[in-house]
């Protein structure tokens, strides 16, 4: 039989990993090829990257390619922890010609939550919530943490979700920021009116009354509590001052796997979860579970 005669149909359809978090090892099942020639088949692998031919090694079955013979399931074990691997299955006739691949079908990985535990309780400043980091080395991570247990949960995409232009956020302006403003910009208007020697008492009495006017303003909407959008977010690691009360925080860290928070309310329970996404390929998202604390 010729090599282009053999065809997989419905190629590998399911995928059971006995460790959700690590690639120990890994079960693999997929439907028969229909050509009636078919003597076996042999299964694909490879950590790291999905670049064909899947040349791996160290699994306990041998390298790859692993003859399965005529089975159609798999059971590769010994393979490395915190490690992506690839798969992808051929079937041969009788005369050994090969098929073409299967599509390939890789293990999940999901950032491991250390810090804050599953339904812990932690004191509520300082509060460091802490993370396993990835196999791959462009992963860079966004945190997603509040009070909203379906907020968070729904909570997830590509680092430009929620804006398309990630900006660092300053911390919010005091009132004593504006009255310095304030004096300033007087200070500026008096120099400038008595060097043109033009009317400096009418300058001088209006840029007071204006430039106070300002002052009030600015400073009764600088001093407020936070109370905004709900959502705060950052494109760098300690970006931003989210409000106690916000019920969904999002963090991008970057390639940092901590992230250090002092604005968590006490009595309260937060609920927290991590995304993790390749720099070179945003679109490829791994999502963490979500856990749970409760605040002292």
């Amino acid at each position: 039989m010729k090599y282009n005669q053999i065809l997989i149909a419905a190629v590998l359809f399911f995928v059971n990993i006995t460790s959700f978090a690590f690639a120990r090892e890994v079960t693999l099942y997929w439907e028969p090829s229909p050509s009636p020639d078919v003597a076996g088949y042999r299964v694909y692998y490879q950590p790291l990257s999905p670049q064909l031919p899947l040349a791996g090694t160290g699994a306990d079955q041998g390298p790859s390619p692993l003859d399965v013979e005529n089975s159609l399931m798999a059971t590769i074990s010994g393979l490395q922890e915190k490690v992506v691997y690839y798969f992808t299955v051929t079937a041969y006739d009788s005369d050994k010609n090969e098929s073409g691949f299967s599509n390939i079908v890789a293990t999940a990985w999901m950032p491991p939550l250390h810090w804050p535990q599953k339904e812990s309780i932690v004191i509520p400043w300082n509060v460091t919530f802490e993370w396993e980091a990835g196999p791959l080395q462009d992963l860079n991570y966004i945190l997603y943490y509040g009070t909203d247990k379906e907020q968070v949960n729904k909570a997830a995409g590509t680092p430009y979700a929620f804006d398309p232009f990630p900006r660092k956020l300053l911390p919010e302006p005091t009132p004593t920021f504006f009255i310095i403003i304030a004096l300033l910009l007087l200070l500026t208007t008096w120099l400038t009116s008595r060097r043109e020697g033009s009317r400096p008492a009418y300058i001088g009495r209006s840029a007071v009354a204006g430039l106070a006017l300002f002052a009030l303003v600015a400073c009764g909407e600088g001093g407020g509590s936070g109370t905004g959008d709900s959502l705060s977010s950052t494109a760098s690691t300690g970006g931003g001052v989210p409000s106690p009360s916000a019920t969904l925080t999002r963090i991008d860290t970057g390639p940092s796997t901590s992230y250090q928070t002092s604005s968590l309310g006490s009595g309260t329970t937060y609920y927290w979860k991590v995304d993790a996404y390749s720099t070179s390929a945003p679109e490829t998202v791994y999502h963490s579970e979500m856990y749970s604390f409760t605040t002292q």
